[in-house]
């Protein structure tokens, strides 16, 4: 499945098919490679959203460059 985006509000759809791929069978890690500011955190948080609302995900790359 390819998704081609121009926005972040794009990312409902890729979110939800991935969401709906690990569900009920992620038991580790899944690798998002990108750029810098590719918006991988954004897709993160557009998963993370369809499984637990209330969670807030955090960039790491953010947190290395601003300590």
């Amino acid at each position: 499945m390819k998704f081609i985006l121009s926005s972040p509000e794009g990312l409902k759809e890729p979110a939800e098919y991935i969401a709906n791929q690990i569900k009920g069978i992620f038991t580790g890690v899944v690798p998002i490679l990108g750029e810098m500011g590719a918006g991988k955190t954004t897709l993160i948080s557009s998963i993370v959203k369809i499984f637990s609302p209330n969670i807030h995900v955090n960039s790491p790359t953010y947190n290395l460059l601003h300590e």
